[in-house]
C-alpha cells in the first residue's frame, strides 16, 4: 500500500508544480510551499493516521515463531499474496524484492527457504498462480498456510473471494486442516497431505 501511496503523491505534486498557479511563482517558491504543505500533512494528520493505524497491523513475527517452534523436517509454508508483504517484514533474514510492472505496488517479495513459498501476485495482477501452492506441497506430509485476516471493510467483496484461493486448491486436492494458530491480524492452518 505505501508504495502506491507513494507514487500517487508524486503524481499530485508533479501536477501542482506545473499547474497554472505554480507557473506563476519563482521555481523556489512554488516547491518551498509544497514541500511546507507536505511537512504540515506529515506532522498533523499524517503523523495521527500513522499511529492509529501501524503497519502491518498484523503480529506475523509471533505467527512466524509459533510456526517454526513446531516445524517438522520436510515442513512447507504457504503465504497467502495478501500477507506477503508483512510476512517479508517479519522475516530475520533478506528477502528477495522482484521489481515489475506486472505487481500493482511495483514490486513482490520471495523467500530463499526452499521449504517456504510466497505466492507471488494478487488475483488482478500478471503471473497469479495460487495452483503454484499444490505445486510446492507435493511430496510433502504437512504445510502451514498462512494468512492474514483482512477486515471486510478494508478489501472489496471481489478480493475478499480470492484471499485463500490457493488454500482452497489444497484442501480440494485432497489436504485436510487439522490445527489453526491464531495471532492478532492472522492465521496459520496445519493441513495434512492426503491419505
Amino acid at each position: 500500500m505505501y508504495p502506491g501511496l507513494a507514487v500517487a503523491i508524486g503524481m499530485a505534486v508533479h501536477r501542482l508544480l506545473e499547474s497554472p498557479l505554480a507557473r506563476r511563482l519563482p521555481g523556489y517558491a512554488a516547491n518551498g510551499l509544497l514541500a511546507a504543505g507536505i511537512v504540515a500533512f506529515a506532522l498533523t494528520d499524517g503523523r495521527k493516521h500513522v499511529r492509529l493505524n501501524p503497519y502491518p497491523g498484523t503480529d506475523l513475527a509471533a505467527l512466524r515463531s509459533e510456526i517454526r517452534r513446531e516445524l517438522e523436517p520436510g515442513d512447507g509454508v504457504v503465504v497467502a499474496p495478501f500477507s506477503r508483504y508483512p510476512w517479508a517484514l517479519a522475516s530475520p533474514g533478506p528477502v528477495p524484492t522482484i521489481f515489475s510492472s506486472a505487481y500493482t505496488t511495483g514490486f513482490t517479495v520471495s523467500s530463499l527457504d526452499h521449504d517456504e513459498l510466497i505466492v507471488a501476485a494478487e488475483y488482478v495482477e500478471n503471473g497469479y498462480d495460487p495452483a503454484a501452492a499444490v505445486r510446492f506441497a507435493a511430496g510433502r506430509l504437512r504445510l502451514w498456510y498462512v494468512a492474514t485476516d483482512t477486515p471486510p471493510g478494508d478489501t472489496p467483496p471481489e478480493a475478499q473471494v480470492h484471499e485463500d484461493d490457493a488454500e482452497r486448491l489444497l484442501l480440494a486436492d485432497g489436504w485436510r486442516m487439522v490445527r489453526r494458530l491464531k495471532v492478532h491480524g492472522a492465521h496459520a492452518h496445519l493441513l495434512i497431505a492426503p491419505g
